[in-house]
């Protein structure tokens, strides 16, 4: 009856280990479409605010927003940036495109434009890091994700 108990102590420890673990890749990217729609809203806000262009670039490590779109990594003194995961894969699609675009060296960038008449390019960002996956599709007008 002992070796039973034991046994049953030792599948419920290793069950909830296994089923952790199998959470830990995903739990790097569920915060990450929030905080992409935030740094989103705030760009077009923005721009709206102080009538001027904004972008968020998107580079292999970071988003963030600027008004200048030939920037190829973010400022250090930078408040308005994401960081990646080290091992995130990012990719996006404008409006009328069909094929994702992957960033995929540090050479690589894509440019999101949010203009001073308050909307911004329909835009989609697709995330993945391990098994893991997300695609984001943000409405122009409020720069939020459309649920699908």
């Amino acid at each position: 009856m002992e070796i039973i108990i034991v046994m049953v102590i030792v599948s419920i420890t290793i069950g909830g280990s296994v089923f952790l673990l199998s959470n830990e890749s995903s739990d790097e990217i569920q915060t990450l479409p929030s905080e992409i729609e935030q740094l989103a809203k705030t760009s077009l806000s923005k721009a709206k605010l102080t009538k001027q262009t904004h972008y968020i670039l998107i580079s292999k490590s970071h988003l963030w927003i600027s008004t200048n779109a030939e920037l190829a990594e973010p400022p250090p003194t930078a408040t308005n940036k994401i960081t990646l995961p080290a091992n995130c894969s990012i990719g996006y699609k404008r409006s009328g495109e069909t094929q994702w675009q992957w960033i995929k060296t540090n050479n690589d960038k894509a440019i999101w434009v949010f203009s001073v008449a308050g909307i911004c390019e329909e835009f989609s960002i697709t995330l993945k890091v391990k098994q893991s996956s997300a695609e984001l599709n943000f409405h122009p007008l409020t720069a939020a994700i459309i649920k699908p």
